[in-house]
């Protein structure tokens, strides 16, 4: 019987690969039969209680929680302060050189455009294009189409139900292209406020750091043996002189999901970030955009509707981490 039943699964199989809706229904049918003693035939339900059936259903079922997900709750970008306009100053090209060779890195998932940053970096003709794109969208503030489109991998936290969305990490997968505007961002602001110990681009002397000393993160030459050796010595040290020393770890749920663009951008603001940097990093946040990806078992691969993000950064970047870490500086 079992060997007559798994037959027939595999010739339905055949009959449904070719329509990715189809196969959709045929594949949660057979996890529904799997998951003995668990009620519904989809995993995940909409705001209406009704059960997803398609795969265009179960990305706008995706699309409009992480677009609710990313709304901001205050004024957001509309309580940007008035900045001089920078349009026309350029980013040099040794910059965006630097940033290819020693930033970029290759086997790495890519984004919508699918274009490996193995061709930006290897390819002569392909890398002019790049530097050429990556300065234009500097110096004019304007992005170029598509390149700040972003992909939405939903990924599930280990331990966590597999029934409710919240229990579902986004990875973001952001184009190769927008990874060197970004890298050239991060090459500026992080010696304009000092992350980096070096004088920022066309100036000669380095800014004092904004960040304190006891901030881990960021700091050149150090690993996390040497975070750990300091808090190990910090702990024999409270011991030893009879210190009373407390210990308080927090852990902000949906930190990078929730952060305000209008705070991200004041904490750039008193941290000394020049004018032009953040004309630039406004100029990202107010065209970014996010699809969700989904693949079936079956090879298909569909992306949901474009939505917008309101709040949050784009985690995948390497100046996120950066912007975060200002953030809660600036805000204790």
């Amino acid at each position: 019987d079992a060997t007559a039943w798994l037959n027939e699964e595999i010739e339905q199989l055949h009959k449904k690969e070719g329509d990715a809706h189809e196969f959709h229904k045929w594949w949660h049918h057979l996890l529904r039969w799997g998951r003995k003693g668990r009620t519904g035939a989809r995993w995940f339900h909409g705001d209406n209680g009704e059960m997803a059936t398609t795969m265009e259903e179960e990305l706008e079922g995706w699309a409009a929680y992480q677009e609710d997900k990313a709304k901001a709750t205050d004024a957001g970008q509309a309580d940007w302060e008035p900045l001089a306009d920078t349009r026309g100053i350029t980013c040099p090209e040794w910059v965006v050189d630097t940033v290819l060779e020693h930033v970029a890195k290759e086997n790495k998932a890519t984004g919508y455009d699918g274009v490996s940053v193995t061709l930006w970096k290897r390819v002569k003709t392909a890398r002019r294009i790049c530097k050429a794109l990556v300065r234009l969208m500097w110096c004019y503030e304007l992005p170029a189409e598509e390149v700040l489109l972003c992909l939405q991998v939903m990924i599930h936290k280990p331990g966590k139900s597999w029934g409710q969305r919240k229990c579902f990490r986004p990875i973001t997968l952001c184009n190769d292209m927008y990874k060197c505007l970004d890298g050239c961002l991060f090459y500026y602001m992080a010696r304009e406020t000092g992350i980096i110990q070096e004088p920022p681009p066309e100036e000669e002397t380095t800014r004092e750091p904004y960040l304190s000393e006891t901030q881990r993160a960021y700091q050149r030459n150090r690993s996390t043996l040497d975070c750990l050796l300091v808090n190990t010595l910090t702990k024999l040290r409270a011991r030893a002189c009879r210190f009373i020393m407390l210990r308080n770890g927090t852990d902000l749920e949906g930190a990078f999901d929730t952060a305000s663009h209008a705070a991200l951008d004041k904490a750039m603001g008193a941290a000394g970030t020049s004018t032009k940097t953040r004309n630039v990093w406004r100029m990202i946040y107010k065209h970014t955009s996010a699809k969700i990806k989904i693949s079936t078992a079956g090879g298909q691969t569909m992306y949901s509707r474009e939505f917008k993000n309101e709040r949050g950064g784009n985690q995948g970047t390497v100046l996120m981490p950066a912007n975060f870490i200002m953030l809660t500086h600036y805000v204790y």
